[in-house]
């Protein structure tokens, strides 16, 4: 069912619209003045929207250029219903956006006509948008098809022939000093892979929560092109789904790239909240801004993109930007929340933890080695059983094998591969810390970066090893973590310990969304709900009325809110009002 959002503030004139477009089988939403008539489109988005332009409060032209400056409404098409028809009044109409005028008086035929023939021209416009956004598509991933069999070749390939040249002549020679060039050959060609995957997707978004893979890239934008990133969460933990995730982070990448690349800015804030099961996300730059109409109807799909998968979410995505005055881009998604998340503070994960698990006492060490690789376990119970105190006694390649050994044997040890397959990741390490609590788990992985051991610490393992690390340090850490300490692979230990210390955001230490405001933003707040308007702040403040709508619009968009009854309702559940 088409809806029709009608904006007027005659009442006669309100009954006869709503009387013939119900006949004519279309839902009808209601607004008697402008600034009702905004609010309705952004809640509602509706199919199509019919407004007078005399009004009080807020006219017909203010409010579609209020509507058309949004990226969620720009595309609701809009008649103007008018008595006026000098051609001053036109002109500006179609100026900002108007798709037509419907004279009064009018009757059924003229008014359902003019409905029909702006939703058929829309319907015919979006087919057409939607036709050259796939094309587009289709030619991004041909591009990125040719640069994949490109790095392949160059990155990956080459490197491998040297690597073969290498290891027959060793083979032959049994040169130490080329078997030695050999490994960093192929320390080399791990390296690159290992760049390679990252780039065409980060692996991590399969195994890691929302909150920890952007942390992770805000560190990436800071350490690789010197970006200062503010940013600040609050909320319970989102529960996203792969397809969330990887549509969150990649509208983020998409976001920070354009203000680095466009905005002639080196700082960016970034604000998340997430609240009765929605996502928000606040973006703002001071950069030097852009025309939102320009850039969504010009060559790019930078903008097309992001809407496209938020709107596959059935979420909202908003770009306000001024030129000279930089930008700001608001998501919102619906997802489930982690009420069960563990708040822990950034001292309390950095300092040196006491073990989850007893030390063992036994004279040997027995090891379960959970791995899907054939060559990695052997090679683990090879360089294991070098050490008269540890034994392997048992292997897992699947998690069912995994947890049914647990409880079977008596294992003191379990060297666990967080990639392993069907492992599920980090929920396995909770798992086994759960069913197998006096167990130690020692996290292994080929992961270097430090939000992974982060990860794993938090979700219940004592210690976190790389897979390339040398066969000595493997010894050492299962003894340590064996004796009841945590531990991790010095190739990342001080890159985790400064993470641990500086990445707050990724404990939750900031849970309140109330915290997540101004001293300034928090006072004006409060004198909204206590009635005052714009103007009265202001004179309160010594403040311009700009800057309290600014004051305005930023705690409404940090919060996740639209209305002022939402902004009631969360008063009234933060006990700011009674």
């Amino acid at each position: 069912m088409v809806k029709v959002l009608i904006v007027e503030d005659e009442e006669p004139i309100r009954i006869s619209l709503t009387d013939m477009l119900e006949l004519a089988g279309h839902q009808v939403i209601i607004a008697d003045d402008g600034e009702l008539g905004l609010q309705l489109a952004q809640e509602h988005l509706p199919d199509l929207i019919i407004s007078d332009i005399m009004m009080p409060k807020m006219d017909g032209h203010k409010m579609l250029e209020a509507i058309k400056s949004e990226l969620t409404t720009a595309h609701i098409p809009f008649i103007f219903l008018t008595a006026l028809s000098s051609y001053d009044d036109l002109r500006t109409g179609m100026n900002l956006g108007a798709d037509d005028y419907l004279a009064k008086p009018f009757n059924y035929k003229q008014l359902t006509s003019a409905v029909n023939a702006r939703l058929n021209k829309h319907a015919q416009e979006e087919q057409l948008r939607l036709r050259r956004f796939a094309q587009r598509l289709v030619d991004i991933q041909e591009r990125e098809r040719i640069q994949l069999a490109y790095d392949l070749e160059e990155s990956i390939q080459e490197p491998l022939n040297s690597l073969k040249m290498l290891l027959t002549l060793a083979q032959q020679t049994q040169d130490v000093d080329i078997i030695k060039k050999a490994v960093d050959v192929t320390e080399d060609v791990i390296n690159r892979a290992r760049s390679l995957s990252q780039h065409l997707m980060p692996t991590m978004i399969e195994h890691l929560n929302i909150i920890s893979v952007l942390v992770w890239l805000f560190d990436e934008y800071k350490t690789h092109h010197n970006f200062k990133i503010d940013f600040e969460r609050a909320g319970y933990l989102p529960d996203c789904s792969m397809q969330e995730k990887t549509a969150i982070y990649r509208i983020f990448d998409e976001v920070l790239s354009n203000v680095l690349t466009h905005a002639k800015t080196k700082s960016v804030s970034v604000r998340i909240a997430v609240r009765d099961n929605y996502f928000f996300a606040d973006i703002r730059d001071n950069g030097q801004g852009f025309d939102v109409q320009q850039a969504l109807h010009g060559n790019t799909t930078g903008l097309q993109t992001m809407f496209e998968r938020v709107t596959l979410l059935n979420g909202e995505l908003n770009i306000h930007s001024i030129i000279g005055d930089g930008s700001q881009i608001t998501i919102t998604i619906p997802v489930e929340i982690d009420s069960q998340e563990k708040i822990t503070s950034p001292q309390q994960i950095a300092k040196k933890p006491d073990p989850i698990s007893q030390p063992t006492s036994i004279s040997k060490v027995r090891v379960l080695i959970a791995d899907d690789h054939d060559i990695m376990r052997h090679g683990l119970q090879q360089i294991i059983n070098q050490d008269d105190k540890l034994h392997v006694i048992k292997h897992a390649t699947i998690r069912s094998e995994l947890f049914n050994s647990g409880h079977q044997q008596e294992i003191d040890l379990i060297l666990l591969d967080i990639d392993m397959e069907d492992s599920g990741g980090f929920n396995v390490i909770k798992e086994l810390r759960q069913q197998l609590p006096k167990c130690h788990i020692m996290a292994l992985s080929h992961h270097k970066q430090a939000v992974y051991a982060v990860e794993a610490i938090q979700s219940g393992a004592n210690g976190y090893l790389l897979k390339d690390t040398t066969s000595i340090e493997i010894i050492h850490a299962i003894h340590k973590v064996a004796s009841g300490e945590q531990y991790i692979c010095e190739a990342i230990a001080d890159e985790v310990f400064e993470w641990m210390l500086n990445a707050r955001s990724t404990t939750g230490t900031v849970t309140n969304l109330y915290n997540l405001l101004t001293e300034r933003e928090r006072e004006i707040m409060l004198l909204v709900l206590a009635g005052s308007t714009s103007a009265d702040i202001a004179e309160q403040l010594t403040i311009s009325p700009r800057t309290v709508e600014k004051h305005r619009s930023n705690f409404m968009s940090k919060l996740g809110l639209k209305t002022p009854t939402q902004l009631v309702k969360f008063a009234s559940e933060q006990g700011l009002i009674s």
